[in-house]
C-alpha cells in the first residue's frame, strides 16, 4: 500500500517557474473623530522556514468603546495573534494554531475584565476587555481565514468584490448589538473559512468605521484604483470614510499576492533528486565519514547498516533509499521528510534521527541504533502472552502517539515490523516515511497520493476506503497489533494481498477473541472490538479509554456486548448452531419419511 510512482497525480503548468509565495501589505488608521484610536493592526511575511511552514499573518481588532480597555484589548490581539501563531509547532495545522491562540487571548481578555469570575465561566454586562478580532493567514497557495465581531475581511478578485466573513450583530429595535466578541465571554466560537489563491488577489481587512460609512460601489472603485499602491488605497479608503461622515475609528489593511509557489513536476523531481542515492554498501566501505560495520537489512526499498563515524567514534544506524525508486517522487518526498519529522519528535520512545552533515553529497539519514528485535520477531518467541506484559509494552507506544498526536502527526503505518524492542527492553517506534504531518499537508505539490499507505491488515478501514487519516486510525492499528500480540492472530480475516483494495466496510468482521484464547476475560474482548471497530466514530476517542478497558472491565461494553446479535458477537458460533440445527432438521424429515 505504499505510494509508487503509478500512484502519482500532477498539478500545475510543466512549463512554470518555480516560485515562492510573497504578499505585499498597505495599512492605515486614524481615530477620526475619537478623542482615542481603538482599532489595531499588524501583519508579517517572515523569512525562510517560517514562511514555509507557518505563512504570512495579518490582523486587524477594533476594540469595543463600552468597554474599559479596548485599547489594550484590541491591540494586545492583534499583535499577540501573530506573535503567537509563529511560536507554535512547525508541524501544527494552520486551524490547530489559530484557534488554539485566539481560545488564549479569550481567555486572557476575560480574565483581565472579570478576575473574580473568570475561574466560574460566569460574564458581566460589560467586561473590560473586548474586541473584534479578524485574522488571516496565507500559507502556500491557499488563505485561512478567522474572524469574530464586526470588523471584515473582503476579497477584490477579477473586478469583483466579494466579502468574506459575516457580521455578528443582531438588531434590537433600532439598535444592533455584537453577538461576538474576544474577551466577552469564557466561551468563544471563531468562524473558520478556507479560500484558493490566485495571483493579484487582493484582500481588505476593515473595521466597522470604514466599511459601514463606504457604499460597496466607492469602495470597489478605490480598490480598482492601479497607478497607486498599498499605502496610498488605504489612506485613500479612511479619507474616504471620514468624509462621508464616519464617527468611529477608522482602519484598514490591504493584503496583496504578488507571487505564489507553483513548483512542476520537473522542478519537483530536480528538488528531490539533487542529493545522489548510495550504492549498495559492503562492510569497510565509508560514506561520508561513516563506516559500514554491518549490514543490518536490506530490502526493496530501504537498506539499514550499522556505521562508525570516523570522526567522533559513535556508532550509528545508516538507512539509504533503494536506487529501484530513484524516480518515484511519492517515496523519495516521504525519505527527505522522515529527517526532518524523525528531528521533530524528540521522544523517548521514538527513533532519534540525526542531522545530516553540512554539504552532503547524498540522500541518507544517520539514526540513533536501536539494537535488539522488532515486535513481529518477539511476537513470534512469545506467543499468547501474559495480558499484563502486553499492557506494559503498549504503554509506551502509546506515549510515543501521543507526541506524535501533540504534534499533529499521524504515524499511517503502525505494525508489528515499526515497532521495535532494545535488548534493554525499551519500546521504539521506527520508520517515518509515511506520517502525515498537518502542517506539510497544507503546502502546495505538485506531488499527491493518490493511494493510501499503510499496510493493508493493519491500516484503518476510512484510510484504505476514502484515503482518511485522522488520530483515530493509529488508535486502530494498536487495537489490532494489542489483538494480535494475545491471539498470534489478526481480528480479521486477513487480506488476500499487500494491494488488496476493499470494497465496503463490511470486509472488517471482528472474529472474538474467545475464538482463540477462551481463557481472557470477556471485557479484554469488548476492549478490542470497540478499539478495532471499522467505523472511527465507534471506536475509543483516547488511548486513556483503551488502556483503562485493558486494565478492568467496562460494564457498558460488557452490557452492549451481551445484547449484540449471535451473528455479530460470534459469527463462528452463529453459523455452527445454524449447521446443527439444519442438520437437526435433516434427521427429523428422513425420520418422518
Amino acid at each position: 500500500m505504499k505510494g509508487s510512482t503509478s500512484g502519482r497525480r500532477t498539478n500545475g503548468n510543466k512549463n512554470a517557474a518555480m516560485k515562492a509565495l510573497n504578499v505585499t501589505f498597505g495599512g492605515h488608521s486614524s481615530r477620526g473623530v475619537k478623542a482615542e484610536n481603538q482599532d489595531a493592526l499588524a501583519a508579517i511575511q517572515p523569512r525562510g522556514s517560517a514562511l514555509h511552514y507557518k505563512g504570512a499573518v495579518a490582523t486587524l481588532a477594533d476594540g469595543l468603546s463600552t468597554s474599559e480597555c479596548a485599547r489594550e484589548a484590541s491591540a494586545t490581539c492583534a499583535t499577540m495573534f501573530i506573535q503567537d501563531y509563529l511560536e507554535t509547532p512547525e508541524t501544527w495545522s494552520v486551524e490547530r494554531s489559530a484557534e488554539k491562540i485566539i481560545r488564549s487571548l479569550n481567555a486572557w481578555c476575560f480574565a483581565q475584565g472579570n478576575p473574580e469570575l473568570s475561574q466560574l465561566g460566569s460574564q458581566t454586562e460589560s467586561p473590560a476587555y473586548m474586541t473584534t478580532l479578524s485574522a488571516m493567514v496565507l500559507k502556500s497557495r491557499t488563505a485561512y481565514l478567522f474572524h469574530v465581531g464586526d470588523s471584515r475581511i473582503y476579497r477584490w478578485q477579477g473586478g469583483e468584490l466579494e466579502q468574506l466573513t459575516r457580521d455578528h450583530k443582531q438588531k434590537q429595535g433600532k439598535q444592533e448589538f455584537l453577538t461576538r466578541a474576544v474577551g466577552a465571554d469564557a466561551h468563544i466560537d471563531v468562524d473558520f473559512s478556507r479560500h484558493e489563491l490566485q495571483e493579484n488577489d487582493l484582500f481588505l481587512l476593515s473595521s466597522d468605521g470604514l466599511h459601514e460609512f463606504i457604499p460597496h460601489r466607492q469602495i470597489c472603485d478605490l480598490m480598482a484604483q492601479t497607478h497607486i499602491n498599498l499605502e496610498a488605497k488605504a489612506q485613500a479608503l479612511i479619507h474616504q470614510a471620514l468624509q462621508n461622515g464616519s464617527d468611529d475609528n477608522v482602519s484598514c489593511l490591504l493584503v496583496q499576492i504578488k507571487t505564489l509557489p507553483g513548483m512542476d513536476i520537473d522542478e519537483s523531481y530536480a528538488a528531490l533528486t539533487k542529493l545522489a542515492i548510495p550504492p549498495p554498501l559492503e562492510v569497510g566501505n565509508t560514506l561520508e565519514g561513516y563506516k559500514v560495520l554491518e549490514i543490518l537489512f536490506e530490502g526493496t526499498r530501504s537498506a539499514v547498516y550499522k556505521v562508525l563515524c570516523t570522526e567522533t567514534r559513535q556508532i550509528f544506524a545508516l538507512k539509504t533509499p533503494s536506487l529501484r525508486f530513484r524516480d518515484d517522487l511519492v517515496y523519495l518526498r516521504g525519505f527527505v521528510q522522515e529527517q526532518w519529522i524523525g528531528q521533530k519528535i524528540q521522544h523517548d520512545n521514538v527513533m532519534k534521527i540525526l542531522p545530516r552533515k553540512p554539504n552532503s553529497q547524498f540522500l541518507y539519514h544517520v539514526c540513533e541504533l536501536i539494537e535488539g528485535q522488532t515486535l513481529r520477531q518477539w511476537m513470534r518467541e512469545n506467543p499468547q502472552p501474559a495480558l499484563a506484559q502486553v499492557r506494559d509494552m503498549l504503554k509506551p507506544v502509546v506515549s510515543a502517539l501521543r507526541k506524535m498526536h501533540r504534534l499533529d502527526m499521524v504515524h499511517r503505518d503502525l505494525k508489528p515490523e515499526n515497532i521495535m524492542l532494545t535488548h534493554e527492553g525499551t519500546v521504539k517506534l521506527v520508520d517515518f516515511g509515511t506520517i502525515r504531518v498537518a502542517s506539510l499537508a497544507q503546502i502546495a505539490s505538485p506531488i499527491e497520493e493518490e493511494v493510501a499507505v499503510g499496510s493493508v491488515n493493519y491500516v484503518a478501514p476510512e484510510t484504505l476506503l476514502r484515503n482518511e487519516t485522522t488520530h483515530g486510525s493509529d488508535l486502530f492499528s494498536l487495537g489490532v497489533i494489542t489483538y494480535e500480540m494475545l491471539t498470534g492472530e489478526l481480528p480479521f480475516k486477513p487480506f488476500a494481498y499487500k494491494d488488496y483494495q476493499p470494497a465496503n466496510w463490511s470486509e472488517w468482521r471482528y472474529r472474538s477473541l474467545h475464538q482463540t484464547r477462551k481463557a481472557l476475560p470477556a471485557w479484554v474482548d469488548a476492549a478490542l472490538r470497540k478499539a478495532c471497530a471499522p467505523q472511527p466514530e465507534q471506536r475509543y476517542q483516547a488511548y486513556s479509554e483503551f488502556l483503562r478497558d485493558l486494565e478492568q472491565p467496562n460494564e457498558a461494553h460488557l452490557n452492549a456486548l451481551k445484547h449484540m446479535p449471535l451473528m455479530e458477537r460470534n459469527p463462528l458460533a452463529f453459523w455452527q448452531i445454524l449447521c446443527a440445527l439444519l442438520l437437526i432438521a435433516n434427521i427429523v424429515q428422513l425420520v418422518q419419511q
